[in-house]
């Protein structure tokens, strides 16, 4: 007992000052370790590099106005006024040249009733929309082409007529329209226009797309008295429900009176050709390595004084076509120095290739 007592007395002052130290160390409600930091852990994070570029925070957009790229429909009216940007129904725009002008790529022009008297350059893709065919008219004032479409851009006509083209000052093409990127018409009218060199109508040099349309009444000297589709490879052009009709071809050795097509894949459906005229192929030319296809087309009652309704120097297709009363003995010809081919799977047709 004794000795046990002699040791407490022997370590008391060690116990002391370990007591002391620890309260003049350490702060009530303290730790030991850095605060925020838990056991065997580092200092800071290690940085990690992000795998991908990091996303910006979209613009934000004033209220009122539409963020860039946004398509947007603008207006025109007889009684607008040109100014502004045509955006309003309400406040709409005189002019569709002005309304082109305040456009960006994508948008739709709203056309109301009524005869616009321009010539119209369009360099971005566009939608134009009118009230129908028999209301609102892009009228040329037989003063220069109605519409002209620069490469590449794609350009939708829909509901109006398109008359009065003049593309007769030196050698041009497309009196209606000239279009060097993609065309579409649906329910359009194309009458009237002229031409001196090929497309009386229509011009179109890429991918073509007509529907529920009539072309009629244009004129050039050579070729394509209606219209006249030049396409590359891999580029194609659909008729449906279209009427090409009293189109001229007037040169002495002119070719296409209604339609003419040269090079890449075209196909006709349920159209009529009806009443062109052109020294050669009075209906249809058919040139380049075209591949034409024709389902359900009458071609009839058009005048050729040297050959035949439709020429073919490359590949056409027909299917449930009738050639009816060409005025020439021999209503198709093919060119017999060029390798071309022709199918023909119309039980009805009135006359065969020979």
């Amino acid at each position: 007992m004794h000795k046990i007592k002699n040791n407490r007395k022997k370590h008391f002052p060690l116990i002391i000052y370990t007591i002391i130290f620890i309260l003049l160390v350490i702060p009530v409600g303290g730790s030991v370790l850095a605060e925020g930091n838990p056991p065997d852990a580092p200092a800071e994070e290690p940085t990690v590099e992000p795998t991908q570029e990091p996303i910006a925070e979209p613009t934000a957009v004033v209220e009122g106005q539409v963020s860039r790229g946004d398509p947007i429909d603008r207006y025109v009216a007889k009684s607008g006024t040109d100014s502004g940007d045509c955006s309003s129904i309400s406040s709409p725009c005189l002019t569709v040249g002005y309304a082109i002008g305040q456009s960006s790529g994508g948008d739709t022009i709203h056309i109301g009733a009524g005869t616009y008297l321009e010539n119209l350059l369009i360099d971005k893709e566009l939608t134009l929309i009118g009230v129908s065919m028999e209301q609102t008219f892009l009228d040329g004032n037989n003063s220069g082409r109605v519409v002209f479409i620069y490469y590449p851009y794609k350009v939708m006509f829909v509901d109006l007529t398109i008359q009065n083209g003049n593309a007769t000052s030196g050698a041009q093409n497309g009196g209606g329209i000239c279009s060097g990127g993609e065309l579409q018409l649906e329910r359009v009218r194309v009458r009237w226009n002229i031409s001196s060199d090929g497309g009386g109508g229509i011009m179109s040099d890429g991918n073509t797309t007509i529907t529920d349309s009539a072309i009629y009444e244009n004129e050039t000297t050579n070729p394509g008295g209606g219209i006249w589709v030049y396409l590359s490879s891999g580029e194609s052009a659909q008729f449906t429900r279209v009427a090409i009709h009293d189109n001229q071809a007037t040169a002495s050795s002119s070719y296409g009176g209604g339609l003419n097509i040269t090079e890449g894949s075209s196909t006709i459906t349920n159209v009529t050709i009806s009443g062109n005229s052109a020294s050669q192929g009075a209906a249809i030319n058919n040139s380049g390595d075209a591949n034409t296809t024709l389902i359900n087309v009458t071609i009839a009652n058009n005048t050729t004084s040297e050959s035949t309704a439709i020429i073919n120097y490359a590949t056409m297709n027909f299917k449930n076509t009738s050639l009816l009363t060409t005025l020439h003995p021999t209503a198709l010809m093919e060119e017999p120095l060029i390798q071309r081919v022709i199918t023909w799977t119309a039980a009805a047709a009135a006359v065969s290739p020979r």
